[in-house]
Parts: C-alpha cells; sequence; structure tokens
C-alpha cells in the first residue's frame, strides 16, 4: 500500500527528507525549498520529495503598507535568525522597500519571549512588519501590545495575525494551502505521480485582509480604497465557514468526527516518529495541518 510522509516547514521537513528515502515525503509551508536543499529545482524536485512554498508576495505587502501609511519612512521587522524561510522574506522586504525609497530596520530573536527586547532595538520605526516566521508569529500578541502603546502600525505575512490585531495582510491562507498539499497527496498516492517530477506548488491568489479596529488602536486610518477592496477579519473567516454567528447540534456533531480524525493523525504520526521510525523529535507537531487536510481530502 502507498504511503506518504507529510511535514511542515522547513527545519522538519530536511528531518523527514534525511530520514526517509523509500517513501515520497511532502512538506507545506517551506519559503524556498530550493536553498533549504528539499529540492533540486521547483519545476523538478529530483527525489522522492515535493510539496507547496508559502512564499508570499512580499513586495506587494511592503507596498500595502506604504499605500495605508504614505508617509512611512522606515519598517521594522523582526524574524527568527533560525529560519531560512524568515531570511528569504527580509531580503524581499529590503529589496521592495528600498525601491519605495523606504528603509528597513531589522532585528533578529531566537524565541519568542525575546520579541519585547528586539522591538526596543528597532528604533524609530513608522511600521512593523512581520513575516510568516513561526517564531515571531506564536507571539504576535506582544508585537500588537507594543505597537499600539507605540502607535506603529503593524502588518503581517499571512492573513492569521490580522485576527489577533494585525492591521493588515495581502498573504497567505494556510488552511487553504494545507488543502493544497493534501490534493497533491492525492495524486501522488492514488494516480501514481512522481514527487521527482512533481512541482513545488504555491497559492496563486492572496487574501487583502484588513481589521479596522486594530488599526484605530494604532492610530491609523485604512484609506476607503484598501477598505472597499479588502474583507474585515471575520468577513475572512466566514469564507472559511468558521465565523458563523451559531452552530446547530448537527455542526457541533461534525466538529466533534472532525476534531477526532485530526487527533488519529496526530496518534498515528507519533507512533510512527517514536516507534516505527525510532526518531525521537516533534516534527509531528507540524503535520497537523497537512495530515488533516489530507485526510478530509481523501474521505
Amino acid at each position: 500500500q502507498a504511503q506518504a510522509q507529510a511535514q511542515a516547514q522547513a527545519a522538519q521537513a530536511q528531518a523527514a527528507a534525511q530520514a526517509i528515502t523509500d517513501k515520497p515525503v511532502l512538506f507545506t509551508a517551506v519559503t524556498d525549498p530550493v536553498a533549504a536543499d528539499l529540492v533540486k529545482s521547483l519545476d523538478a524536485p529530483g527525489a522522492n520529495v515535493t510539496g507547496t512554498n508559502d512564499m508570499n508576495p512580499v513586495a506587494d505587502q511592503i507596498g500595502l503598507i506604504k499605500e495605508i501609511q504614505p508617509a512611512a519612512q522606515t519598517i521594522g521587522i523582526i524574524y527568527s535568525s533560525g529560519e531560512v524561510n524568515s531570511e528569504v522574506q527580509v531580503k524581499a522586504a529590503k529589496e521592495a522597500a528600498a525601491a519605495l525609497g523606504m528603509q528597513v530596520s531589522e532585528a533578529t530573536i531566537t524565541a519568542a519571549n525575546e520579541i519585547p527586547t528586539a522591538l526596543s532595538t528597532l528604533g524609530s520605526v513608522d511600521a512593523i512588519y512581520v513575516p510568516t516566521d513561526n517564531t515571531v508569529v506564536s507571539g504576535i500578541s506582544a508585537v500588537v501590545q507594543y505597537t499600539e502603546q507605540h502607535q506603529i502600525g503593524v502588518y503581517s505575512g499571512d492573513t492569521g495575525p490580522v485576527d489577533e490585531g494585525a492591521v493588515a495582510t495581502l498573504g497567505l491562507d494556510y488552511t487553504k494551502l494545507g488543502y493544497q498539499t493534501g490534493q497533491m497527496a492525492i495524486k501522488i498516492l492514488t494516480q501514481g505521480a512522481d514527487p521527482a517530477t512533481t512541482p513545488v506548488e504555491s497559492q496563486t491568489t492572496f487574501d487583502l485582509v484588513i481589521n479596522p479596529e486594530a488599526a484605530a488602536r494604532m492610530g491609523i486610518t485604512i484609506p476607503q480604497a484598501v477598505v472597499d477592496r479588502a474583507a474585515t477579519g471575520c468577513a475572512h473567516r466566514a469564507a472559511r465557514g468558521s465565523c458563523a454567528p451559531a452552530k446547530s447540534s448537527e455542526t457541533d456533531m461534525i466538529g466533534t468526527i472532525e476534531l477526532s480524525l485530526i487527533y488519529a493523525v496526530v496518534a498515528i504520526g507519533v507512533y510512527l516518529t517514536f516507534r516505527v521510525l525510532n526518531f525521537p523529535d516533534l516534527t509531528v507537531d507540524g503535520s497537523f495541518t497537512t495530515g488533516a487536510a489530507t485526510g478530509a481530502a481523501l474521505i
């Protein structure tokens, strides 16, 4: 029976690719899989590893900051020094900012509890950009608190942090990206697609999502032109079925079944990692979204 192992993020995917050479390995949300040595090229991965990248439109996001805050001259960026994904995005952000006559002030962290210190070292900035960096996003509340206190706009590389208090993003929807990876897994498992010749995929459409209330708390008024073409955080979630005003008993039952399936995938992942592969780490944590998406798509 065909089997595939799915992993999220660069470090976990690298570990899986090194440990598993005789089965397909799919990664998701790896910004630059070539730089991470996961594939030879995006069009022809060349081995048993393929998946999806989460390279977001950084230049457009920097342009969005300039559109919302025309007077902005300096953008602050904090990111994890251990994430190749983030380094790629920061480089792109610097190039985009320079093209718009802006400067970038950057600070690195190694853990989420370093975020407040890193923010204080940025100096005088007009806006803060948070890339799709796991460590920083996990501590987004600290970033939002800082920006509200100092009346600085904070923008993100994906839609999640907008729900948590960022002003806006033209970014990724990781739910959609996980589902896309699941579809790739189906092609490999049921249609005989070869990972070596299956191109790395990426999202082709990006969601403009705003949080007017968060912007107001930071002293920012979002231009009407941006408001007219954007969705608010709740409207965006409603499009994914997660902002419904009321739940029926049927919905509750479906939710319970979905959660049970997700935990089943997690349990299998833990068993495979620790018992079958004898590989004692926590990469299974990164497999939640992809595993659940693959299971749901197969069902």
